[in-house]
């Protein structure tokens, strides 16, 4: 269904075929359709399996629906087109439920709700929203990496970047371990704190706390085994006046923003690898993360409580989301539509910014753990539907971005969950974790996550993966 005369359609790509609901709702005969009218969602044109109502207008939809709805910005009824207020809550309507129960009717499974959804938002999203095309990647397996830094000891500065073919790790027999040594040449004397990949280079991009960004060579070829394969330092640059703690490269791979501890924000050019810019701000910068979608902004977090944003083009703040009660340690933009901002720190609050709507559509206290431990990084699935939190009770935390509930809890580590990532380009999710002393990688079956492979070391900081072209 399109966006037609018949159609009621919201700000982020969302819309209620009107002609087709009247048809759905009010022409079939109770005996063809079995359901009243008032128990069929006006989004889905489905029965409903958890009717909730609306504030705003007092009509009840799916949650689900209702929940894609406001979640790409829109502010209007999805059924009136009135405007909902500021005030806009979701209300289980139990009669409702009570009643379609007793109706003893079969009721729409969940992907036939997600398909009445997300096939609309998708043919809004390709027609309407401007940037790089819609085109699904292809990811090559045998192309596909991952990277970690690591030191020779918990005690030692030698420090160097390794790498192993992503298969060779998420792949291998569940329950596997593997271990590497710490024979390596001398490369550098500074732990790595933050590391990101430039595929289309061929290179790793590191921040360390000498205070230099470094550029990393991968080798011309990477063995199939379990033990890592080296990373050539092939640049050093002196970046800020004290650590970094954080970088990020955009889609296109010619902008890398790193940020310290000096309280700036330092944005390089990578093709001649020259500093264009420096921005302040008001304490450590903690975290960075771009918009991979159409490259208009990036987003920073720091220990001033605030979660900032920048444009790419003026390389000025365009917005500041407050709402955090101590640091921000990780932050994340959502990769299909860039319609939400994740961040989350000290105060174990997970928080979900509107990049339309300037609000927070969504505040999860206690997200780190019983104890409000801290959340110490933050990833999303290529698909937007998962994200993952490292917390610094040992755990892993993986979320439903839909509903925002747990999925589940990974345990395993032995200390804080410091850095993670999702791989792509395997059938099934992939996600690398490190706590400090080992890596591992986790897999996901049937909606079950397991823990596929461990690699144990001395000392590992951050991880990175890449598909590399």
């Amino acid at each position: 269904h399109g966006t037609g005369p018949g159609c009621l359609a919201g700000e982020g790509g969302f819309s209620v075929d009107i002609e087709y609901r009247d048809k759905y709702l009010f022409e079939m005969t109770p005996n063809e359709a079995g359901v009243a009218d008032g128990f069929v969602c006006p989004i889905t044109c489905l029965t409903m399996v958890d009717p909730v109502m609306l504030t705003g207008d007092g009509h009840t939809y799916e949650r689900y629906a209702i929940e894609q709805w406001l979640r790409r910005g829109n502010r209007t009824s999805p059924l009136a087109g009135s405007d909902l207020g500021s005030n806009v809550q979701l209300v289980p309507n139990h009669a409702v439920r009570k009643a379609i129960a007793e109706l003893k009717v079969e009721l729409p499974s969940k992907s036939d709700i997600e398909e009445a959804c997300g096939h609309k938002a998708a043919d809004i999203l390709d027609k309407d929203e401007p940037g790089p095309s819609k085109t699904a990647r292809v990811y090559n397996e045998d192309e596909t990496y991952i990277f970690a830094s690591l030191r020779r000891s918990l005690y030692s500065l030698d420090a160097t970047v390794c790498v192993w073919k992503a298969k060779q790790l998420c792949l291998s027999k569940a329950n596997s371990c593997t271990s590497v040594d710490s024979t390596w040449p001398n490369t550098m004397k500074a732990q790595i704190t933050c590391m990101k990949a430039c595929g289309r280079s061929r290179a790793i991009v590191s921040g360390s706390r000498d205070n230099i960004l470094r550029v990393w060579e991968l080798p011309s070829s990477v063995e199939e085994t379990a033990s890592p394969a080296h990373l050539r330092e092939v640049a050093a640059l002196q970046c800020h006046s004290d650590w970094i703690n954080c970088l990020d490269v955009n889609c296109a791979e010619e902008v890398v923003v790193t940020g310290g501890r000096d309280s700036r924000i330092r944005v390089w050019d990578t093709l001649k690898w020259t500093c264009n810019h420096t921005l302040r701000t008001d304490d450590y910068v903690n975290c960075l993360a771009f918009d991979r979608v159409k490259d208009g902004f990036f987003v920073s977090g720091g220990n001033d409580w605030k979660l900032l944003v920048w444009d790419s083009k003026t390389m000025q703040q365009s917005h500041e989301f407050s709402g955090h009660t101590y640091a921000i340690k990780c932050c994340a933009v959502d990769p299909v539509s860039a319609s939400w901002i994740l961040s989350s720190g000290d105060d174990s609050k997970l928080c979900v910014w509107s990049t339309k709507s300037k609000n927070c559509e969504v505040e999860i206290e206690g997200a780190g753990g019983d104890y409000n431990e801290s959340i110490n990084c933050c990833a999303i699935s290529s698909d937007g539907r998962t994200v993952a939190c490292g917390l610094a009770n040992h755990r892993l935390a993986l979320w439903d971005t839909r509903m925002w509930k747990v999925l589940q809890n990974l345990d395993g580590h032995k200390a804080g969950v410091e850095d993670l990532c999702f791989v792509r380009g395997f059938g099934d999710k992939k996600l690398v974790s490190v706590d400090g002393r080992s890596l591992k990688t986790w897999s996901c079956s049937s909606n079950d996550w397991s823990c596929q492979h461990t690699v144990s070391a001395n000392a590992i900081a951050c991880c990175e993966m890449s598909t590399l072209v």
